[in-house]
This record gives structure tokens, C-alpha cells and sequence, in this order.
């Protein structure tokens, strides 16, 4: 089977700065409560994705992965607020850590006016990889509807992440417009024949079919950390 030397080759154009030099490495395996962590990012190392388990590290993975270094190079006073923190501890470790409530649950948040710091951490990078997931597979099915949807629904909140200011950045940077809903992109062309195109933020690279699984293209982790405790973001699906 074909496999993708460049691990974060896939990655929506969003996230490609900050993960211009993000190292993808093998560790090993670690277990947190009943589940074996697919890959994490450390807090202590925030530009390298550690991978535990080759086999389950496919592009949806690497693309959450990549939304915690992210995560990482942003000022943190502004990546979640206080409800949202409250309900990363109180969930951590369980399915309710990653759900935030797909497609319709984000045109429903939206309604009610939250913004991407009511997430938490987990539930961004959960979203970010649907985003990228949901519109590949509604373009390969020729599903204009369901593009149209995808895009509404995501598109103001990853916008809203993307325009978080940097972690060098003063928070004197943060205005009102990080946390405003986008604008309404183009919708997807409906006319038939005519070429479907996502969201931007994704950009046309990420949305080229891509291999999905990436085997044996790990560097040897530099310091292997204990497999005990929790890390601070960590892929448990």
C-alpha cells in the first residue's frame, strides 16, 4: 500500500504556518483510562506531534494533531473561555471531551452567538479535521447541498480561529472582528458541470485526494515520555 512520506502534506491551509516546522515523530504506545492514545502534542513541546499508534494516524488525525500545535502558538487568554475550560476538566477523558454537536450543532451554537473560545481545545481540533473531512467527501460525492452546509456551518468558526492573535501577540491585538461570525463566503457553484470548490481556509491542496493511512515515516522520538498520566492534548479516538 502507498503510503505519504510528508505526514502533514494534507493539512488545510490554515494551519500550515504554524506548522511549518512541527516534527512528526514515533513514541510509545500510551493508554489513558480504557483508550489508547492515537498521538498527542505536549504543551512542553508544542511543535512536535508524537505518534503511538502508526496504524491509526491517518490524515483526520494529523490534521486535529495539527490544530493543537495551533492551539499552542496562540495567545491563551483568548483560545477558550472560562465555560469552556471548565468543561475540558469536568470531560476529559470521555467522548464529550471531542463532541461538539457536528454540522447542526455548530449552526445552532452560531444562532445563539457563540464563538470558538466556547469550545474546548479537543472540540476545536475535532472541528477543524470534520471541516476538512466533510467537505473532501461532499465534493467527491458531487453533493452541492451538502458542501453549501458544511461550509455554512464550520467556515465562521475555524475563520474565527484562524484570526486568533499569535502567543507573542499583546492581547491589546484582540478586537471585536476576531470573534465575529465571517461573512458569507461564495456559495458552492449549483450549476451542474461547473467545479465545486470549499472553503478557503482549507485550500485546494487539502482538497486533493489524499492516502489515508502514513506508515513508517516517523522520526525515532528524541526523549520517550513515560506512558503514565494525561497529556495536555492528546487524540484519544
Amino acid at each position: 500500500m502507498a503510503t505519504n512520506p510528508n505526514p502533514l502534506a494534507g493539512l488545510p491551509d490554515f494551519l500550515r504556518p504554524a506548522n511549518a516546522q512541527t516534527k512528526v515523530v514515533s513514541a510509545p504506545p500510551m493508554q489513558v483510562g480504557a483508550g489508547n492514545v492515537t498521538a498527542d502534542v505536549d504543551s512542553t513541546n508544542p511543535t512536535q506531534i508524537e505518534v503511538r499508534n502508526p496504524a491509526a494516524f491517518t490524515p483526520a488525525v494529523a490534521t486535529h494533531e495539527a490544530d493543537h500545535v495551533f492551539q499552542l502558538s496562540r495567545n491563551p487568554g483568548v483560545t477558550q473561555n472560562p465555560g469552556a475550560q471548565k468543561l475540558a476538566m469536568s470531560a476529559a477523558g470521555t467522548p464529550a471531551m471531542y463532541d461538539y454537536g457536528g454540522p447542526d450543532g455548530l449552526i445552532a451554537a452560531r444562532a445563539a452567538g457563540k464563538t470558538i473560545a466556547d469550545f474546548t481545545p479537543e472540540q476545536q481540533a475535532t472541528m477543524a479535521s470534520d471541516f476538512q473531512l466533510h467537505t473532501n467527501d461532499a465534493i467527491k460525492r458531487g453533493d452541492r447541498v451538502g458542501l453549501a452546509k458544511v461550509t455554512a456551518a464550520y467556515e465562521p468558526f475555524i475563520g474565527q480561529q484562524a484570526r486568533l492573535p499569535g502567543k507573542s501577540e499583546s492581547m491589546t491585538t484582540m478586537t471585536p472582528q476576531n470573534l465575529s461570525p465571517l461573512a458569507p463566503s461564495v456559495p458552492p457553484v449549483t450549476v451542474a458541470g461547473m467545479p465545486m470548490q470549499g472553503s478557503k481556509l482549507i485550500g485546494d491542496q487539502a482538497q486533493q485526494q489524499y492516502v489515508n493511512t502514513m506508515q513508517k515515516h516517523f522520526q525515532p522520538a528524541a526523549a520517550p515520555k513515560p506512558a503514565t498520566g494525561l497529556p495536555l492534548l492528546a487524540t484519544t479516538r
